[in-house]
C-alpha cells in the first residue's frame, strides 16, 4: 500500500488583482518555491461511498476513476497524485496518495473537458503555508493559506507582502474553487488540455 495523507483540509482562500511584489524575482521576505501543475477531474465522491474506502486500499500502480489526479512539475523531478476531496467552504475532507506515471497517464483521457493547469508558488511564513496560484488560461490568481485548525483560521492575518494584492476573500465562493473552474465554461477554461498531453518522466 501506497504511502498516502487522509485529513480534514482546513483552508482559507482569496482572490489577487496581480501578483505580489517580488515574487517573480524572488525579492520577497520569504523564499518561494515554483512549481508547475497539471491536473483533471473525474467523477466525484463522498467520504462514505465505496469508491472512497477503496481508494485508501488502493497501490500506487492502481488507477484512479474518481476525484482529482494532478501531476506535478518542479526541479525534482515529476510526481503523480490521486486526491479525493470533499465538502466545501473553510473545512473539508481530503484524501491524497502518490500514484506512478502510468496510472495517472491512464486515468488522463477521462478527464477531457475538465483539466486545468497553473503555476503554483509555495511559501511558509510563521507556521503557515501561503500557495499562489496563477491559472493558464483565465485571469484568475488566487492565494490559498492551509492553516492547522479552525481556531488558527479565525484569527489569521495576512501577511504585509500579500495584502497591497488582495482583492477579495473567496472561501466560501464554490465558483472558486478549481473543481468549479475546470468543469465551468463561464470562467474559459472548461476545456483546458483538449487534445493535448500530460507531462512526462525526464
Amino acid at each position: 500500500m501506497n504511502d498516502a495523507r487522509t485529513d480534514i483540509e482546513v483552508e482559507r482562500k482569496w482572490l489577487l488583482h496581480r501578483l505580489p511584489e517580488g515574487l517573480l524575482d524572488e525579492s520577497l521576505p520569504v523564499r518561494s518555491a515554483r512549481i508547475q501543475i497539471l491536473q483533471g477531474y473525474l467523477p466525484p465522491v463522498s467520504p462514505d461511498d465505496p469508491a472512497w474506502r477503496a481508494a485508501k486500499m488502493a497501490t500506487e500502480h492502481d488507477v484512479p476513476t474518481v476525484g482529482r489526479i494532478r501531476a506535478v512539475e518542479s526541479e525534482a523531478g515529476n510526481r503523480y497524485f490521486h486526491t479525493l476531496k470533499a465538502g466545501s467552504g473553510l473545512v473539508r475532507h481530503e484524501f491524497e496518495r502518490e500514484i506512478s506515471e502510468a496510472a495517472f497517464q491512464a486515468a488522463w483521457p477521462s478527464t477531457l473537458g475538465r483539466r486545468l493547469e497553473k503555476t503554483r508558488w509555495r511559501l511558509h511564513e510563521e507556521g503557515v503555508c501561503w500557495e499562489i496560484d496563477r491559472f493558464v488560461g483565465l485571469d484568475v490568481i488566487l492565494v490559498e493559506a492551509e492553516i492547522p485548525s479552525v481556531e488558527a483560521a479565525a484569527s489569521l492575518e495576512l501577511p504585509a507582502w500579500l495584502k497591497p494584492v488582495v482583492d477579495r476573500e473567496v472561501t466560501d465562493e464554490d465558483r472558486f474553487t478549481n473543481a468549479e473552474m475546470a468543469f465551468r465554461s463561464d470562467l474559459g477554461l472548461g476545456d483546458v488540455g483538449r487534445g493535448g498531453s500530460p507531462p512526462e518522466s525526464r
